[in-house]
């Protein structure tokens, strides 16, 4: 989904529930790139490098060394370390751990876990998961026959496994039992559990233990733990309008082979975005911009600047805004315009800006429920938790039909009332405080 700049600039949005919906990322490393492995091409200029990309602070621009045809953002979002054990330099396959006392050898370049006497397993902590993320882990193994690789996959904060089906359970139960002589190979999509359930964190840890039971033998080959992304956002960027292009791009080969197109996104100051069709389960996720042409800011968009590149799963109000209900928001100049008039009146401007970069937008958001304002308390609460009340960002689309998008923080004190308009429904406010953006001049 692409937007381009239209009428939708100052003023006013209504929610119509039926095509439009209001959605939310925010909190703790929402941001794949801050999770995952980032590239970028051609480099990063020495003085604004890769990590103001996603240090959280727009205000803190990146900018790339050169411009170019081939502009491009790059993260590997594989959230398992070793996960294919190509390093294999002790006891244990590295960044993996052995529990057990049977035997654990390499066995062509793979663990081979052979239980015949005694209970093994390598096991991994996933610590940079986010509670109720929907995620899928891609699993590779063989057995020997009669018997096999067994997979658990474990929630530390509630010691529940993940069953077959992608439900958890209580009961200590396999995910996946490989028992083939050839290599199998399995993809389970689950949601880690809610951040409620997780003990109101927002970051959970995931454990994945490969086993052999006593008297079963088997061979892992790989262990790919994916978030699910379906959002991508530019944040207090320098680019021209019309002499740009971005594209979000998803690959299984490092875009070697495949370079499959899942969203395009039309620029728009300050902030731009584009939606996938649904959630996708991708290693690699690249953001390539097309920059051309000529003209005198050339230097300014040949070597572009950004203050935040966002990758990740954007999250639709359970409770969304009352379609009657149109929440504004106002756009106030950092740099006010400077006037002096001369002696005949003609009116002088200083202090001259090519779009009215914003200070600040307020949301008020209205949770509604139609049932009881529990519920809308509840998923405020939770956009809060994450938030910690401000300490970690918070990015709104208000409508995802419109191009407009919102880096945000809650500010550290609002109204917090609720209130009845009727019997059949309760109304919570939830109001955000747009992030400063960076300034690059005219």
């Amino acid at each position: 989904m692409a937007f381009q700049r239209d009428a939708f600039q100052v003023g006013a949005f209504q929610m119509d529930a039926a095509t439009r919906a209001a959605r939310w990322l925010g909190g703790q490393k929402f941001n794949l790139l801050e999770r995952g492995t980032v590239t970028v091409s051609p480099g990063s200029d020495s003085l604004f490098g890769t990590a103001n990309l996603y240090d959280g602070d727009a205000s803190q621009p990146h900018r790339f060394s050169a411009g170019g045809a081939a502009l491009y953002v790059q993260v590997d979002g594989n959230l398992t370390q070793n996960p294919f054990f190509a390093a294999f330099s002790g006891a244990a396959p590295d960044n993996w751990t052995k529990r057990g006392t049977g035997t654990l050898t390499n066995d062509a370049g793979f663990p081979k876990l052979d239980g015949s006497s005694n209970l093994v397993l390598i096991e991994q902590d996933h610590a940079t998961v986010r509670s109720g993320e929907w995620m899928q882990i891609q699993l590779k193994g063989r057995g020997n026959g009669p018997s096999g690789l067994h997979v658990r996959v474990i929630n530390v904060a509630t010691n529940s496994h993940l069953a077959p089906d992608g439900t958890w359970t209580q009961s200590a139960v396999d995910a996946w039992v490989a028992t083939a002589v050839a290599v199998q190979s399995i993809t389970i999509t689950f949601q880690m559990e809610g951040f409620a359930r997780c003990g109101h964190q927002d970051l959970a840890t995931l454990r994945v233990e490969l086993r052999a039971p006593a008297g079963e033998v088997g061979w892992a080959e790989q262990v790919l733990v994916l978030p699910g992304v379906n959002f991508c956002g530019v944040f207090g960027h320098k680019y021209l309008e019309g002499r740009f292009g971005g594209e979000l791009r998803s690959s299984r080969d490092a875009f070697a082979s495949e370079s499959d197109l899942q969203a395009g996104l039309g620029p728009m100051q300050p902030a731009f975005y584009g939606l996938t069709s649904a959630l996708f389960y991708r290693r690699y996720w690249r953001l390539a911009y097309a920059v051309a042409g000529t003209g005198p800011h050339t230097a300014s968009y040949t070597a572009p600047f950004q203050g935040e590149v966002v990758i990740g799963q954007a999250r639709t109000l359970a409770r969304q805004p009352r379609s009657q209900f149109v929440a504004p928001w106002r756009t106030a100049l950092r740099q006010p315009q400077m006037r002096v008039a001369s002696s005949i009146g003609r009116p002088r401007v200083y202090n001259q800006t090519s779009y009215p970069h914003a200070d600040g937008i307020t949301i008020p958001f209205r949770l509604y429920s139609e049932t009881v304002g529990e519920d809308a308390l509840a998923e405020r609460e939770e956009i809060e938790g994450r938030c910690r009340a401000g300490a970690y960002p918070l990015i709104i689309i208000p409508d995802d039909t419109r191009p407009r998008v919102h880096f945000c923080r809650l500010p550290a004190a609002y109204d917090r009332s609720a209130w009845s308009p009727d019997a059949a429904g309760h109304d919570v406010d939830l109001v955000a405080q747009e992030e400063p953006f960076p300034q690059f001049g005219a």
